[in-house]
């Protein structure tokens, strides 16, 4: 079951990516590949997590994946500067060990 949901919620997300290119609402820019890819991946994991939700664990690659995106175009969009983002990844980077591993401990308990 979970393995359906994430490759279709995959390709359903590419797929919208790629109509709105067709129709010229997203530019066709080669870097932007891997901004929409990495959204497309962290959505394709939320949706599993909708489908399952006591799998919390998979809330951190959403928040990992999407985010990578989001902040790339934050930053092409001049919305943050290269310094700013290196800056809090510098003083935040442990809370994201931390997050993952409560959701590991959390995914055992459920088990």
């Amino acid at each position: 079951k979970r393995g359906g949901v994430f490759t279709g919620s995959l390709l359903f997300f590419i797929g919208i990516v790629f109509v709105l290119k067709h129709f010229n609402i997203l530019p066709y820019e080669f870097h932007d590949v891997v901004p929409e890819l990495s959204i497309a991946l962290g959505l394709a994991f939320f949706m599993v997590f909708l489908s399952d939700p006591a799998s919390v664990g998979l809330l951190v690659p959403t928040l990992i994946f999407s985010g990578v995106g989001v902040v790339y175009y934050l930053w092409w969009w001049d919305v943050l500067d290269l310094y700013d983002i290196r800056h809090y990844a510098r003083i935040y980077w442990p809370a994201l060990i931390i997050m993952m591993g409560v959701a590991m401990i959390l995914s055992r308990k459920k088990r």
